[in-house]
């Protein structure tokens, strides 16, 4: 925890996922997409366990990370498609190299029937190959909320475990906020506007066609 307690002294300014206002459209584009503008207030809190960090930091940090860095869900699928590697770099964040990338986004669509773990979603302007679902609770040790509203590494916490725990903690917090009132059956039919994160991975290990987003807030529109 030492060396990322010595980041988090820094200025908010020097850190780097917060962008000024001083930057330029252009120098934005080329240098710094992907990145996310988190106000002053809204600091990460340095903590020693998983529920520590997740109590501390999901409303203030996490939430409004994802929300500000948030992509069109057809925008991001389309360079996905066309180039993983190059939208990846460019709006998604990951663990280490090895593994997939996670991206923050928001859509507007459906609500349909899913799988296991989810409801569908409808989406207009999604790639053709490509379907969309929510998660709903048990939201189980998916890191993509993690992975895309945090800047978190492996060191920052005493093992392996614990930065799991991490995803898990900070999906419990989506359980409760998201969907502690709400029944997933209930949205069936309507027009819901997402707000989350996904990564870009197959559950297979075959051909990605499919997205599971997880949501850190949820709309209905109509």
């Amino acid at each position: 925890m030492s060396t990322k307690t010595e980041e988090r002294s820094v200025p908010l300014w020097r850190r780097p996922r917060v962008i000024g206002a001083v930057v330029t459209v252009g120098v934005l584009a080329a240098a710094v997409a992907g990145t996310t503008f988190v106000d002053t207030s809204s600091q990460e809190v340095a903590a020693d366990t998983a529920v520590e960090y997740a109590d501390l930091n999901y409303e203030t940090v996490v939430v409004p990370a994802v929300t500000e860095s948030a992509q069109p869900l057809d925008a991001l699928l389309a360079g996905l498609v066309v180039d993983a590697d190059a939208t990846g770099e460019e709006f998604g964040n990951r663990e280490d190299a090895a593994k997939p990338y996670s991206f923050a986004t928001e859509v507007t669509g459906t609500v349909t029937e899913g799988k296991f773990g989810e409801v569908g979603l409808d989406v207009a302007g999604v790639p053709a190959g490509l379907t969309v679902g929510i998660g709903v609770p048990p939201l189980g040790s998916t890191t993509a909320i993690r992975d895309a509203g945090t800047d978190l590494t492996f060191g920052d916490f005493v093992n392996q475990t614990e930065y799991q725990n991490v995803a898990i903690e900070l999906n419990k917090k989506i359980a409760e906020s998201v969907f502690g009132s709400l029944d997933p059956a209930s949205l069936a039919g309507k027009q819901v506007h997402v707000v989350g994160a996904f990564t870009w991975v197959s559950k297979t290990g075959g051909e990605i066609d499919h997205v599971t987003i997880l949501p850190v807030t949820l709309e209905v529109v109509s």
